[in-house]
């Protein structure tokens, strides 16, 4: 989603706003998005700051109080529902933690439905519910759901080839079948 480009309507007077960046180990952030995201509001005249988080300290009640936005990410397990159910509520995660008590119960009773709902359509509709309520009140911008997947030929001479839990094929497990078919 791109930023209007600047109204002469709208001027921020205020103090640069402070980004955190997750730094999920070294080499490895979301550096690039805070940096889109801060190109986004210098277009519209808001200055901002950024700087590098451990993934392990983003939501420490520190952080939380210093920052006033937080680009990070999440890794969803092979049951992408349950993980972003855990996501909601956990406090190792900056959205729970900066949602008022209001929203808190909403989130817990929704995700209650949820957990007692038998459908799995139903489960989603509920989930996308809590995540439109979340991205109204403005406690989520730009969320963005992505995958990583890889595709191979049916026929491919090449075994082992799966993602790692970075969504990186590990090329050390992957082998050349040795038959007939496929020699060079």
């Amino acid at each position: 989603m791109k930023m209007k480009v600047r109204s002469n309507d709208f001027t921020y007077k205020g103090p640069a706003l402070r980004i955190a960046a997750q730094q999920i180990r070294p080499g490895a952030n979301h550096l690039r998005a805070a940096k889109y995201l801060q190109g986004q509001l210098h277009t519209i005249g808001i200055e901002s700051t950024i700087d590098l988080v451990e993934a392990s300290h983003l939501s420490s009640s520190e952080n939380l109080a210093k920052y006033d936005l937080f680009v990070c990410g999440i890794l969803l397990g092979e049951d992408r529902l349950l993980s972003l159910l855990a996501t909601l509520q956990s406090t190792l995660y900056t959205i729970y933690p900066t949602v008022d008590d209001r929203t808190k119960k909403i989130i817990d009773k929704k995700v209650r439905e949820i957990r007692l709902s038998q459908e799995e359509s139903i489960r989603w509709i509920k989930y996308f519910e809590i995540e439109e309520m979340l991205k109204s009140m403005h406690a989520i911008f730009f969320l963005n759901h992505r995958f990583h997947a890889v595709y191979e030929p049916e026929d491919s001479p090449y075994e082992g080839v799966q993602l790692d839990s970075n969504g990186r094929v590990d090329y050390r497990k992957v082998w050349r079948r040795w038959d007939n078919k496929y020699r060079i």
